[in-house]
């Protein structure tokens, strides 16, 4: 499947400020298609994005390997995502090895930050 967001905005209640982004996405699924039970299904997405984040600054996000996703897991079980803030350095974000968990990690530069989703 694929997904296209063309002027996409968010915009806080107060009107404090408007996130924007547009995205382009492919979602393939790999697991279970062929059974009834949804427990067993199993898909990826892959594709880009970009906007301005709260501030105003733009960004960009290319997957670097598909994320993952099990319909049974409530957090992405695998994958890495390139975010790449203007003027800052990239980020990458791992999602991990494809434990169904709410851990990942992001590393800039040379620094790793463990995170909770």
């Amino acid at each position: 499947f694929s997904v296209e967001v063309e002027n996409g905005s968010l915009t806080h209640p107060d009107g404090d400020f408007t996130l924007t982004w547009e995205s382009s996405t492919t979602r393939t699924w790999v697991e279970g298609v062929e059974t009834f039970f949804l427990v067993d299904d199993e898909y990826q997405v892959t594709g880009n994005a970009e906007g301005t984040d709260r501030n105003g600054n733009p960004y960009t996000i290319n997957t670097q390997s598909p994320m993952e996703f099990n319909i049974v897991c409530p957090w992405i079980k695998k994958g890495k995502l390139r975010i790449s803030p203007s003027g800052k350095p990239d980020r990458i974000l791992d999602y991990g090895n494809g434990t169904c968990d709410n851990d990942a990690i992001i590393t800039i530069g040379e620094t790793d930050f463990n995170i909770n989703l």
